[in-house]
């Protein structure tokens, strides 16, 4: 139940990305980041999955990259994440390895050249150019054999064509996988990030936040997301538990889900607002959402919802709120 579970997860996400680019409603964020401390968790993550396939993953990382960079950190994640994971999945008992260099730098930007080397099964001449299809796999047994939907890679392309980057494939069937492909960054002053990021984080110091859903998944997720910034978090499965901690616990701000057992997010927050006290009628209550329905957009409103974050949560989106409603700039 547990991986056919996670199997339709990844089908529905994957369908949901391609949806969004071919409407040209994805767009690429910009943000500084640190692209040592990315490749670094990336490597990290796959850990479990390597050893299960017998194999070996390394990290290949040039020093003469900028420390910090200015981009969208989330996909250039799942691109690398998409690439990883295919050369795993095709690789057994042998080397998987992840290369990351710097091709050329100006004082605005840098190239960087992203390599991911594996050693499995290999792509057949013929096939290499069919790959990036949707719903295209190599051969025919692959999905008997190894499973996907043969989206991920037509994703990757698309996500890079974002980029303006262009996917080289290099393949020997039976020896193994090299793809390679450049991106371009924005350089950002390393100094300036660090002060900005170490003020704001500050602001999240000793703040409390209940996050209201009967998903166990989503509130693990969101507690690995918020407790690394320094916030104390809580949770409620219900929206009458969440009632009753709100009543005898102080909070700063709520992560309210939208969709529950019993009473939803909307009739939970409208009586959170009916209670007497300035406490109940100010506090920031922030809807959790798969919607962005017009209609749902004016019930937040209605019930006395300070604003939304849609589901799958955006660790980048999350912060710039949390930014907003504990320093005082929203109310």
């Amino acid at each position: 139940m547990k991986f056919s579970g996670e199997n339709l997860l990844h089908i529905i996400n994957d369908i949901l990305d391609f949806t969004k680019i071919e409407t040209g409603k994805m767009e690429l964020e910009d943000f500084p980041f640190n692209l040592k401390t990315l490749a670094n968790d990336i490597i990290n993550s796959l850990q479990v999955n390597v050893k299960k396939k017998g194999n070996h993953l390394n990290l290949l990382f040039d020093s003469a990259i900028p420390v910090q960079l200015s981009g969208d950190k989330n996909r250039l994640y799942q691109i690398l994440m998409n690439f990883l994971g295919n050369a795993i999945k095709f690789t057994d008992n042998g080397l998987v390895e992840l290369k990351i260099g710097l091709i050329k730098q100006n004082e605005t930007s840098a190239v960087i050249k992203f390599e991911i080397k594996d050693t499995g099964i290999g792509i057949p001449k013929d096939k290499q150019k069919y790959i990036f299809e949707t719903f295209t796999q190599a051969k025919t047994d692959i999905s008997r054999k190894y499973g996907g939907t043969g989206l991920g890679l037509a994703i990757t392309k698309k996500l890079l064509n974002m980029y303006n980057a262009e996917i080289l494939v290099d393949s020997v069937e039976g020896l193994g996988t090299t793809f390679s492909f450049e991106i371009t960054f924005k350089k950002t002053a390393e100094k300036s990030v660090a002060q900005g990021l170490a003020s704001e984080m500050s602001v999240f110091q000793g703040k409390k936040i209940l996050v209201v859903d009967d998903n166990e998944i989503n509130i693990l997720i969101a507690k690995r997301i918020l407790s690394k910034w320094g916030l104390d978090i809580d949770s409620a499965i219900n929206g009458y538990e969440a009632i009753d901690k709100i009543m005898s616990e102080h909070y700063n701000l709520i992560f309210m889900d939208i969709k529950m057992p019993g009473i939803d997010g909307f009739e939970t927050t409208g009586i959170i607002r009916d209670i007497s006290g300035d406490y109940y009628k100010d506090l920031p209550i922030i809807a959790l959402t798969a919607s962005t329905l017009k209609n749902d957009h004016f019930k937040f409103m209605e019930c006395g919802m300070n604003g939304h974050v849609l589901k799958p949560f955006n660790p980048e989106e999350i912060r710039k709120l949390l930014s907003g409603f504990l320093s005082g700039e929203e109310q």
